[in-house]
């Protein structure tokens, strides 16, 4: 039933908009590749190592299309892995993004309808392996209207219906629905201030005890220069349960990028209220990493505050680029009255060797703190990996890599250390 109320939403506001054109692509791209690994420890155990050889198959697309209508930009990718001595069930995975944007600020209406779909990991705790992993598919659809009622002032009511669902554990799904009305005040041509009130009703299907509704308040402002940008948000939320419990909170978030000839800083700071299912959203995890996002057995709230810094500079050599990263997330879950925190940097350097070729360096680090009980317990987990890449052609290339994964954990039979070996042979279009 919902689904039908969702769709003749979307569809009575898209007719608002003035029929017009196809949109036109400006691009699009993918690739097919093959892949072989050895690994020394498939089965990622402390002390009943099993060397076997593992296949993954990846098809990755994407596409970019713009117009005055608007935009629409997508990027997934699906792949198949496959275990010889089976210490782990073969899977595949579907996981990317997808925005189609209609109408512009300027315009009376606009629409955003955003899609994700994210590989996680079932607990904070878990192994990465696939028997521990699930995938949350996140569908948010943003209706807008725009009334510009002077030339630097514009007052707004924006609606948000998301649909958050598990795939392999349907315990998990929710809804929410939002309602937010706002003013954006134009100080000059490269700033602005805001404010905005928002109401947010958050139900879990299979929970509808732990159903609570967010009310919050903000002050914004942003300025867009051309080596500079940063934006603060700071106000207060307010979450009340269906038995009548409330709990408030300040909440914030802060975002500078700075852009010098070699040298890219990025600085972002944020302080949300949250929950089990809905986790960090449709924001991407870090690349090539799985982790929880807040997910546990239980439903709860969650009190998240995360920092993240990252610098990438080119201003070494002139074949190199360095990127480096550390970030902090510290997860309060109101329901069970426990914290957990993760921290970690990420230090990755590319040279480029010839016209054909490179070759790339990664070392990763998190430090996971957490309470014991549901969470499980405190670990440490390193990566450091090393990669070749020859280019064969305009379209064809093939890389061999090597990595050393450890975890050491309080509970020593969950450490392990596995070296991993590969090659791989991609085709882009």
């Amino acid at each position: 039933m919902k689904k039908c109320i969702l769709g003749s939403a979307i569809g009575c506001f898209a007719s608002s908009f003035v029929v017009a054109p196809s949109l036109m692509a400006d691009g699009y791209f993918g690739s097919i590749s093959a892949s072989a690994f050895h690994s020394d420890n498939g089965n990622k155990s402390a002390d009943n190592k099993i060397s076997e050889m593992q296949q993954e198959y990846e098809l990755n697309l994407g596409a970019s299309y713009e117009n005055y209508i608007g935009k629409f930009e997508a990027d997934y990718g699906v792949s198949y892995r496959s275990f010889s001595e089976e210490t782990q069930p073969n899977k595949s995975t579907l996981e990317g993004h997808s925005a189609l944007q209609l109408g512009r600020s300027s315009q009376l209406a606009e629409l955003l309808i955003e899609h994700s779909r994210q590989t996680l990991l079932n607990k904070p705790n878990s192994l990465d392996l696939t028997s521990n992993q699930e995938e949350r598919e996140v569908l948010a659809i943003t209706p807008k209207l725009n009334w510009r009622f002077t030339s630097a002032d514009t007052l707004y009511l924006q609606g948000n219906f998301s649909d958050i669902r598990y795939l392999e554990n349907e315990l998990n799904d929710s809804t929410r629905a939002s309602g937010t009305l706002g003013l954006l005040h134009s100080i000059t041509e490269v700033d602005s201030l805001g404010l905005n009130v928002n109401s947010t009703n958050v139900d879990f299907e299979f929970f509808p005890a732990f159903n609570y509704t967010l009310r919050s308040a903000f002050l914004t402002y942003a300025v867009n220069l051309r080596q500079l940008s940063y934006s603060f948000k700071a106000g207060s939320s307010e979450s009340e349960s269906e038995s009548g419990e409330k709990d408030r909170n300040p909440t914030y978030l802060a975002s500078l990028t700075y852009k010098s000839g070699v040298n890219t800083f990025e600085f972002n700071i944020a302080r949300e209220l949250t929950d089990t299912s809905f986790g960090g959203g449709n924001r991407n995890t870090t690349p090539g990493t799985h982790s929880s996002d807040g997910g546990i057995d239980l439903t709860s709230q969650i009190n998240r505050k995360r920092t993240d810094v990252r610098w990438s500079t080119k201003g070494i050599c002139t074949r190199c680029t360095l990127t480096a990263s550390v970030f902090e997330t510290r997860d309060e879950y109101l329901s069970i009255a426990r914290n957990a925190k993760e921290t970690g940097a990420n230090v990755v350097a590319d040279y480029v060797l010839s016209t054909a070729s490179n070759i790339s360096l990664s070392f990763t680090q998190s430090d996971h703190r957490l309470p014991g009980e549901l969470l499980g317990e405190n670990y440490k987990r390193t990566i450091a990996a090393i990669a070749y890449t020859y280019r064969i052609g305009k379209s064809f290339n093939v890389s061999a890599s090597f990595s050393d994964e450890k975890r050491t954990d309080n509970d020593s039979l969950l450490d392990y250390r596995e070296k991993l070996t590969g090659i791989k042979l991609v085709y882009s279009f």
